[in-house]
């Protein structure tokens, strides 16, 4: 089996409204997306994808995150910036709390080809990861 993997870097900010600790306060990271793609052969040119071909796949879908604030629709926040009380034009809502794992899953599901792993790393110590079974 053979994979190949792309990095991508971007800053956004979220909260996870319910968390017990510290990350129900609104805070940012700069995080690190790393797309895998895997084949059990190579094409003619001896590669599983063209990493040109896996920044065209992913770099427009992660430009729609980048320094952006993710809130999940039922965040009060989500619904005062959405008002224009305050304004931000760029949010981005997520249906669940915007944990690592479910933004690993949010971008898995979102390109084509299906990558094989998708690993967000919110910190240098903290990852998540979606990978197809």
């Amino acid at each position: 089996m053979y994979q190949v993997s792309k990095t991508f870097k971007i800053s956004y900010a979220h909260r996870l409204l319910n968390h017990p600790g510290k990350c129900k306060y609104l805070h940012g990271h700069n995080t690190r997306i790393v797309v895998t793609y895997q084949s059990p052969t190579l094409n003619d040119f001896g590669m599983v994808m063209d990493f040109d071909d896996i920044s065209k796949a992913v770099k427009p879908i992660l430009d729609q995150l980048d320094h952006s604030t993710i809130l999940q629709i039922t965040d009060p926040l989500y619904t005062l910036l959405q008002e224009g009380t305050v304004e931000h034009p760029r949010i981005v809502e997520c249906s669940y709390p915007p944990t690592a794992e479910v933004l690993a899953t949010w971008l898995a599901d979102k390109l084509f080809p299906k990558p094989y792993q998708v690993d967000w790393w919110e910190t240098d110590d903290n990852c998540g990861t979606w990978m197809r079974q």
